[in-house]
């Protein structure tokens, strides 16, 4: 939670605290964020809570026994990959389905950056563009990325002229040419927070750069409120998750959401996401033993 545009201190999610007696394991892909993984990880002794280091060369008898409680933390490949997401409880938090474009886009539309996004596939767009274009009213730039949460490619503006399937990395991350995209207009973005989201709190956030570095705690208290308005809302796509807001042509807007097992947290308050996340993952493994 946040007061005066500030993260408020002792924070509590859904009323639950972490619990001891879940002797909870974190397995971080630390190569990925070594600089926040630092901060994690030393949030994470301060609590006694066991980490292990992950990498994808990693024999599976290096690995936390698959019955013990884990939350994995590190690049969405990993995250969501079959010897993570599906080893261990809860490995990665949330599934990915949720955090598909086309999936909260209708419910941010009001908040929403891109909040005339149409969804299309590359073999149309680059087949097509003039008739796929039309509705946003056929501009000689657009904004394209992937539906997909796991993003194959990254997004990028594109002059119109211009598109193609080499443009949008067809042939080098993914091959299938019906994948699903979104495509907007360009827009002008200023300055963007990252938020951490804990149920319909929010616990974490700081400013970060286009570099993808973080750049100081300090949150306008706008851009807090503009983010809790989110996590009280009715989505909810996880238990824990991300949310970036950016400053979009004068005013703030949601960006997106994404997933928490592969989010950078950048200059977020470490021991805060520690604390929420820990407690999240204890409850959702107590739930799944009680079953």
């Amino acid at each position: 939670m946040f007061e005066n545009g500030k993260p408020c201190p002792d924070p509590v999610t859904q009323g639950v605290r972490y619990a001891p007696r879940v002797h909870l394991r974190w397995l971080i892909e630390t190569d990925v964020f070594p600089e926040t993984a630092a901060r994690v990880t030393a949030a994470l002794d301060r609590r006694g809570i066991a980490h292990h280091r992950y990498h994808d060369a990693m024999r599976r008898s290096d690995l936390p026994p698959a019955d013990a409680p884990v939350i994995f933390w590190g690049s969405l490949g990993a995250a969501y990959a079959e010897r993570v997401a599906r080893a261990y409880t809860p490995g990665a938090i949330g599934d990915a389905a949720p955090f598909h474009c086309s999936a909260y886009y209708p419910a941010l539309r009001a908040h929403l950056a891109n909040a005339d996004a149409m969804f299309t596939t590359v073999r149309a767009l680059v087949s097509d563009p003039g008739t796929v274009l039309a509705p946003i009213g056929s501009p000689a730039r657009v904004f394209v990325r992937p539906d997909s949460p796991l993003k194959p490619f990254s997004g990028r503006v594109i002059a119109t002229a211009a598109l193609d399937r080499r443009a949008l990395d067809h042939g080098y991350y993914y091959e299938d040419e019906e994948l699903p995209i979104v495509v907007s207009t360009p827009k002008h973005v200023t300055r963007e927070w990252r938020f951490v989201i804990a149920g319909t709190q929010v616990i974490a956030g700081c400013e970060y750069l286009a570099a993808r570095t973080g750049a100081g705690v300090e949150v306008p208290a706008a851009a807090a409120a503009l983010a809790a308005e989110v996590a009280a809302g009715p989505m909810g796509p996880a238990p824990l998750y991300v949310l970036d807001v950016g400053e979009v042509d004068g005013s703030l807007r949601a960006m997106e959401l994404n997933p928490f097992s592969g989010a950078d947290f950048y200059d977020c308050d470490a021991d805060a996401i520690v604390e929420a996340a820990s407690a999240v993952g204890a409850r959702l493994y107590l739930a799944v033993q009680s079953r």
